[in-house]
């Protein structure tokens, strides 16, 4: 007999008992506490049939994840949480495909000294040693591009290249990034409960321009625009908000910026994934391992979590 956890409150689940999809039978509702859950759930997860029904059943498609998520944030409060943090790449609004456009572009331009292959490894290569002088954002990005048509081409692209390149940086500082779904609306719901800031890195002129674009800048408490999302860095803006760590919720899209710095100051972390991620911001499953957040598929999804 297939089982199934739907979440009723924060400390209590419903257990639900059924026959075979094609003969349902007497379905049987139970409330259980955690400590039981967590048991029934490990023995019908480890059962080959458990898994399979889910898709049969509207409304019980996500029940794994969310059951998963309650307990490795079982000391999350929402109600004790005065702060959350957004931040705004790719989180808010659309911001690494266009960078990848613009990729695509140069190793087109360059395809002449190389494959698509060996022109990103040297050009990420390029980014990593330049990362500690020209940070994020546009402006650094064109700065590598540059260098690794220099080196791809053995110092042989012409100056009407370089112009193209630079041409292609300005096209992509002039676009207008696109709001994800439903950011305003949740914007305009948790604006009412909680303080709301943007903490962000990457260039002062860029993240600026993005957000008064936006037209979302108006719902922020604090803009934080950071070199870097380290620990020291969250707990700079911390101390500057006078916010102790486990009142603060952290909102993004990257695991390494977003979450994992935040968790380990003693703050929570929700993370939203994005389709495209760059690769400077992904990390090996063995680096996640001990850390406890909540995973996501959309923005929207913040909302019961926050019990709103």
């Amino acid at each position: 007999m297939p089982a199934f956890f739907c979440h009723i409150g924060f400390n209590n689940w419903m257990l639900q008992l059924f026959g075979q999809s094609d003969n349902p039978g007497i379905m049987l509702f139970f409330a259980i506490p955690d400590d039981f859950a967590h048991t029934l759930f490990t023995l019908f997860t480890n059962n080959p049939d458990f898994l399979p029904q889910i898709s049969l059943f509207p409304g019980l498609k996500n029940c794994k994840a969310l059951y998963e998520n309650h307990f490795l944030m079982k000391n999350f409060n929402p109600d004790r949480i005065r702060v959350v943090g957004f931040d705004a790449d790719d989180t808010l609004w659309v911001n690494e495909p266009y960078y990848r456009e613009t990729e695509e572009k140069f190793c087109g331009l360059m395809k002449q000294f190389g494959g698509p292959d060996e022109i990103q490894r040297l050009l990420f290569e390029v980014e990593m040693n330049n990362m500690e002088l020209y940070g994020y954002g546009t402006k650094a990005f064109m700065l590598s591009l540059i260098e690794t048509a220099v080196k791809v081409s053995d110092g042989k692209v012409c100056v009407t290249d370089i112009q193209r390149i630079i041409d292609m940086g300005k096209e992509q500082i002039a676009m207008k990034n696109a709001l994800l779904p439903n950011v305003k609306d949740v914007l305009e719901a948790l604006s009412g409960h909680y303080r709301l800031i943007v903490a962000t890195k990457g260039d002062l002129l860029d993240q600026e321009r993005k957000l008064k674009n936006s037209g979302i800048a108006g719902y922020f408490h604090h803009i934080e625009i950071m070199t870097d999302k380290t620990e020291d860095h969250y707990r700079n803006l911390l101390n500057h908000l006078d916010i102790p760590a486990e009142e603060f919720l952290m909102v993004g899209n990257s695991l390494k910026s977003d979450v994992l710095p935040v968790i380990c100051l003693g703050g929570h972390a929700i993370h939203v994934p994005f389709h495209v991620t760059w690769k400077h911001e992904l990390l090996q499953d063995h680096e996640l391992s001990g850390y406890h957040y909540y995973s996501v598929k959309t923005i929207k999804d913040l909302m019961p979590l926050l019990g709103l």
